[in-house]
């Protein structure tokens, strides 16, 4: 039974306020009939224009990439992380791993507010 929780980083410079949101892939993402989410959490609210990162625990390689074409990480190897800033677009934005297309989640992106 594994606990979703979103893990938010706020840091601030003088100028700007930087949002780091931390996605994992845990260990056994790949295996087909896990049940649990294939990334955590599965359905990050993210506000615009901030950075997401994933973090492989995994054993094998993963992805994170949207078929929209809006971002795509590349490998991530396994203790690694790859990050990517998200202001092409807000709304729902649906991603996979490349490697193992059944590896599916969201980013539920927050407009900006006014």
């Amino acid at each position: 039974d594994t606990q979703e929780t979103q893990r938010t980083l706020v840091s601030s410079t003088q100028n700007e306020t930087i949002v780091d949101t931390k996605i994992e892939i845990p260990i056994n993402a790949a295996y087909e009939p896990n049940f649990g989410p294939m990334f955590i959490p599965s359905g990050a609210h993210i506000p615009f224009g901030s950075k997401v990162t994933w973090t492989n625990q995994d054993y094998v390689p993963h992805t994170a990439t949207s078929p929209e074409g809006l971002f795509d990480t590349k490998i991530i190897n396994p203790g690694d992380s790859k990050s990517t800033v998200l202001s092409t677009r807000d709304g729902t934005i649906s991603y996979y791993c490349k490697i193992h297309p059944w590896m599916q989640a969201t980013l539920i992106v927050e407009p900006l507010s006014s």
